[in-house]
């Protein structure tokens, strides 16, 4: 019986030790196939905008429309999207005809480089202000972050009031939302795991549905190209990992300082309003009876920015990426909520 256990236990290791050596190898072939593809798909990454050293590292800022504009409007993005100037263009170009528009990827994103350098909320934004000075432009801006870029808008309406008239949200949450977002060690563990499969292994290049899907025809062949080819450059690297362990430090340092007083327009998407609704069949079969559900959907985030007498919100049909959603409808909202503020 002992020889039996013996000789069982030398089998397992022996098919253990084979298929860690099959893990190894496949693993190398992953990386180079990885780096094959990143070299081919480099003639789709030359910078629509231009790279400027900030912090020791290339940011990519992009501008177009009126430099004699009364204000410049400064997109800005979340961290949970690889986004690049020309995905949120369906909203700017429409902004650009009556306002300088100035977009920034931040490290790690887009045309950016990705760094290293620490994500702290006072470098994200020193970042930033150095690419928009850059171009030359001045203030009065409005800020119109996406998603949890929020945090960093609201951040430079506290330190510097006099360059910032408006912030106009896109599907942002509150400070207090972001604060909640700790991870523990085994979610940073996980996060270090996506990070070495998509930066290394280009693990990533293998789900669909992180590509451009391009639904509602808005970009060309060459931009879906170039925007396909900067995910798969830049799915997840350690400056996004940085970002996503730094946010809820960066949460409590602006809540800290409260929320600015300044006008605020902050746009909420929900998926079950028409006429993304009626055009989603994914969206009908998981709620059929949505009429039960649209109107809670965004309640919590509603009720909460309400008791704000500077913030206002306005629900627009569709995912967070409204600027693809409803370009024509933000920027008829957004133009509304500039010529208030004079």
């Amino acid at each position: 019986m002992k020889k039996f256990i013996h000789g069982l236990l030398k089998i397992v290791i022996s098919v253990m030790i084979i298929l860690v050596l099959i893990g190894i190898v496949y693993s190398f072939y992953l990386a180079f196939k990885h780096r094959v593809k990143l070299g081919e798909e480099e003639i789709f990454l030359e910078p629509i905008g231009e790279l400027v050293e900030v912090n020791g590292h290339n940011l990519h800022v992009y501008s177009e429309g009126s430099e004699d504009s009364e204000y410049t409007l400064i997109f800005m993005h979340g961290t949970g999207y690889v986004d690049s100037a020309i995905t949120m263009s369906p909203l700017y170009d429409i902004m650009a005809e009556d306002y300088r528009i100035i977009y920034v990827d931040r490290s790690g994103n887009g045309y950016s480089e990705v760094s290293g350098v620490s994500r702290d909320i006072d470098t994200i934004l020193e970042e930033t202000k150095a690419a928009v000075d850059s171009t030359g432009a001045k203030g009065p801006y409005i800020l119109v972050p996406q998603g949890n870029a929020i945090i960093e808008a609201m951040y430079w309406a506290d330190l510097y009031p006099d360059e910032v008239k408006g912030i106009v949200g896109i599907d942002s949450g509150s400070l207090e939302s972001y604060e909640d977002y700790k991870l523990d060690a085994g979610e940073k563990f996980s996060l270090q795991i996506m990070k070495f499969g998509c930066s290394q292994l280009g693990l990533h290049r293998k789900v669909d549905s992180i590509y451009t899907n391009d639904e509602y025809d808005l970009f060309t062949e060459k931009q879906e190209d170039v925007m396909n080819a900067l995910v798969s450059a830049k799915a997840y690297n350690k400056d996004r990992y940085n970002e996503d362990v730094a946010l809820s430090t960066n949460a409590i340092k602006v809540l800290e300082k409260g929320y600015p007083d300044v006008e605020m327009l902050i746009f909420l998407a929900n998926p079950l309003m028409d006429p993304y609704y009626s055009k989603s069949k994914q969206m009908q079969k998981s709620y059929s009876d949505y009429e039960k559900y649209k109107d809670e959907y965004n309640k919590a985030r509603i009720d909460f920015f309400n008791e704000f007498d500077n913030i206002e919100t306005k629900e627009l049909a569709g995912f967070p990426a409204l600027y693809i959603y409803e370009p024509e409808q933000m920027a008829e909202d957004i133009n509304v909520f500039i010529d208030d503020l004079e």
